[in-house]
Parts: C-alpha cells; structure tokens; sequence
C-alpha cells in the first residue's frame, strides 16, 4: 500500500495471467514488428482476439521508447491495451533501459490523463528481447513509483509474472527502489516525518524475507 495505491505482484501460470487481474488496462510489451505472436502480447491477442493486432498494425512503423493504444477487444473488465513498443528487431542491442522508462512513464501519463483506476504491467523485454531481469524491473519500479509521485487517480497498479522466482525478483527491485526513495527524501528533508518513518520499519520484513542484502544499495 503505497498512499491511496495498492501495488500487487502476481506470480504462477494462472495468477500471473494479466488478461485476469482485472485491471482496465493492461501493457503488453511489443516489439518493432507489432505481430503479437509470443509471450503476454501473444496472450492478450488469444484472450481478446485478433482484432488488438490488427489495430496495432495499422500504427506501423513502431518506435522503441513509444507506446500505441488500442482497444481491448473481446477481454472482459479492460478497457484498453497499452502495447509498450521496447524490442527494437534488427538493433544491435534489443532493449535499451532508456526506452524502457520511457514506455512505462508513458503508460502511467495515459492513465492518468484517461482517468484509468488501474493497470497492469507484465516484465517488459525479458523473454525474446533478452533484457537483464533485476535490471528492467529496477527500471520499471523507479519510473512507476516517479509516475505516482505525481499524482494519479490510480488506485491499483498489478504485476504480473509466469513464475515465483521472477516475481520475487521483481518485488526486491520493487522494494529496493522504494527505500532509495525514502532514504533520499530523509536525506533532502523532504520526508513525510512519522508517515515516512512507518514506511520504512513497514519495509524491514519484506525485505528479510526476500533475503534482500542492502550492499545492493
């Protein structure tokens, strides 16, 4: 609970489906290509049909960094698809960080500008893109927590991942992102005093039991 904001981390075949979490939007990670044929974008297409893939088609040429919106087709409780375009085809290198914060800070904007109440986000550019795990996530839980920093009607932001050890994984980028936060606004005197001081003792057994080690810091 983050303020008004409830953050979940979803893990497991089922419970880390993000066409079932609920959320009015949900970001599929999309590739320069725009086909929709592997991974959570592949799952989207089955869940809503093949008219979300057409509809991103007719956005080409597509551009890493860049975010294109569509319908969500036949999926019940979402309102829009937020595809994150962050594979690059025929780059040298992938994924690049820089177009992964990008992505995401443009998806919380949108939400926030549509007055979406929740969305959710898979792990972006980690399976045939080959992006670092600890690496993207770290990135996608700092531009998120930026995002909320600004102010939102957001009150449910899902994560959503196919196994335990990725959400895990996830939740310590999370969770350590959280406390440089935290720790960098006690340092400026920017601190929220009591409130702050609750947040931080809050973290301790979370990050215990994620066998967090704070040399990462």
């Amino acid at each position: 609970q983050l303020g008004r904001v409830e953050i979940f981390v979803h893990a497991g075949r089922f419970e880390g489906d993000i066409t079932r979490c609920g959320a009015e939007v949900l970001v599929s990670s999309a590739g320069t290509d725009g086909t929709m044929q592997s991974g959570v974008s592949a799952a989207i297409k089955a869940a809503g049909g093949d008219n979300i893939a057409t509809q991103l088609q007719a956005h080409k040429p597509l551009i890493p960094g860049t975010v294109v919106v569509t319908s969500a087709g036949k999926l019940t409780g979402a309102k829009h698809i937020y595809h994150a375009v962050i594979v690059g085809w025929g780059q040298e290198r992938l994924v690049l960080q820089a177009d992964v914060w990008r992505a995401v800070t443009t998806c919380m904007d949108l939400a926030r500008l549509t007055g979406m109440s929740s969305i959710a986000f898979p792990s972006l550019g980690t399976g045939h893109g080959r992006a670092d795990k600890f690496e993207t996530h770290s990135t996608m839980a700092a531009a998120v927590l930026h995002a909320l920093d600004q102010g939102s009607r957001l009150r449910r932001v899902h994560f959503c991942f196919d196994n335990r050890p990725t959400s895990d994984e996830f939740t310590r980028a999370f969770l350590q992102q959280l406390l440089m936060r935290n720790l960098q606004e006690l340092e400026t005197g920017q601190s929220r005093d009591q409130q702050l001081e609750a947040d931080l003792a809050g973290l301790w057994p979370l990050l215990t039991d994620l066998r967090f080690d704070l040399r990462q810091l």
